[in-house]
């Protein structure tokens, strides 16, 4: 059985999403498997998303944090995202790190 949208929720998209907490503007790139999406944000709060890649299973979700051409801060999921889970789960997962 398949699990039923809520009233008012928002419906499940084929995307992984880096939602951050900057203190100074910087570049965030999300990659999932072959799919990389580069964005540049301000000091606050921001997301960049990228949509998943079709036919490829057990990719890996990762975010970048650059600034002045540097990677400071690398977090990788611990949880691929499987073409085909053995049981649906549309929740949240996430990976946080700290920049300095």
């Amino acid at each position: 059985m398949l699990m039923t949208l809520r009233p008012g929720s928002t419906p499940a998209r084929d995307e992984a999403e880096a939602l951050v907490l900057l203190r100074e503007p910087g570049t965030v790139a999300v990659r999932a498997g072959s799919q990389v999406a580069r964005c540049t944000l301000p000091a606050g709060l921001g997301i960049c998303a990228v949509s998943l890649p079709g036919g490829e299973s057990d990719v890996t979700v990762s975010a970048y944090l650059e600034r002045a051409g540097d990677v400071v801060l690398v977090a990788s999921s611990p949880w691929p995202v499987r073409a085909h889970p053995p049981v649906q789960d549309l929740q949240y997962t996430a990976t946080m790190g700290v920049a300095p």
